[in-house]
């Protein structure tokens, strides 16, 4: 379902006979493992967002939040699964599972969740579970721009505190406002976040000038082994588990990888396959503009964006690697 101006989050009532949202009292949020600025900035702008209106809210994750995104959650607010937050997530009013259209992709809070009702924010292309209520729009350039749309709607003063996730959100999926999917919009809301107090260069730094010092050694061990393919328009390498020996990196900080290869001249589509245990490696697919890579990553039970998508797949690195350069290759031919 894509998220439309009318959308009043807490006036809706939906199909599955559970109380309208509007009544809910508690609520758990959580986002997709190896969790990225979009899915942290988001949790906590709708955190705060909530507390504001005095409901009962919690943050919930099975990872750690990334050392990059540390700075956003002030008050140390974002609790890991343990015994004791089981029971909080298996009877909260409503479970909100952001920035993933795949309850699975979060977890174990998932899992401990079973079929009480949850909520799904997102801005992915793909279906969702039967028992999955999804607001969703992929035309928003992140899940945070959606939480400010929602917050919004629910009458919420957005305050520095709140408006700063949600610019740091917005900021981590556009790659720096350069991604904006031709949304004027997008830019608005984001002026609209400055005028709230956010410290826009103070972000820009926190977010993405702050890279680990052992980045550069992965990069070193990684793009000594890059392929090119058709005529130097598509690029691929493998991480493999001996690259990170030694190596204080956390999963954000190997998305470094990809992005780098895709900006390389004459480049049009990257792809990093990581392995993941014997034969089975995890594929991230990046592309420009002008191609679009979702259907390749959907076609292995993946997901994500236009132009960002990931999926998982066994065999050999070069033989996952043919198969995509020749899907990569029918798109270029189009």
């Amino acid at each position: 379902m894509t998220l439309l101006d009318t959308t009043d989050l807490f006036e809706r009532t939906h199909d599955l006979n559970h109380r309208p949202l509007a009544e809910a009292n508690s609520f758990v949020l959580t986002t997709h493992l190896e969790p990225d600025g979009d899915g942290i900035g988001a949790s906590l702008a709708l955190y705060r967002g909530l507390k504001s209106l005095g409901k009962d809210v919690r943050i919930i994750i099975e990872e750690p939040v990334p050392a990059r995104y540390r700075f956003l959650d002030h008050n140390n607010v974002v609790e890991h699964l343990s015994a004791e937050t089981m029971p909080v997530i298996r009877d909260a009013d409503y479970m909100v599972v952001l920035d993933t259209n795949d309850v699975n992709r979060c977890g174990l809070p998932n899992e401990v969740r079973g079929k009480a009702p949850i909520l799904v924010i997102d801005h992915h292309l793909g279906e969702v579970a039967s028992n999955v209520v999804p607001i969703c729009d992929p035309s928003s350039s992140s899940t945070g721009e959606i939480i400010y749309r929602l917050l919004m709607k629910m009458g919420v003063d957005i305050t520095a505190e709140i408006a700063e996730p949600i610019y740091a959100s917005m900021l981590y999926d556009t790659r720096s406002f350069r991604f904006i999917r031709n949304r004027p919009e997008t830019l608005e809301f984001a002026a609209s976040l400055l005028r709230c107090g956010v410290d826009a260069n103070r972000l820009q730094e926190e977010v993405f000038a702050n890279r680990p010092q052992h980045l550069p050694k992965l990069f070193s061990r990684v793009f000594d082994r890059m392929t090119y393919e058709l005529d130097g328009r598509m690029v691929w390498t493998v991480i493999k588990q001996d690259d990170l020996a030694e190596l204080t990196l956390d999963s954000e900080a190997i998305r470094e990888v990809i992005s780098m290869m895709v900006s390389l001249e004459n480049v049009e589509v990257a792809l990093v396959l990581r392995e993941n245990g014997d034969d089975e490696y995890r594929i991230s697919l990046r592309s420009k503009r002008a191609y679009d890579i979702f259907d390749i990553a959907a076609r292995r039970g993946g997901g994500g964006h236009s132009h960002a998508a990931g999926a998982s797949d066994t065999g050999t690195p070069q033989t996952i690697a043919q198969k995509i350069v020749g899907e990569v290759s029918v798109l270029f031919e189009a």
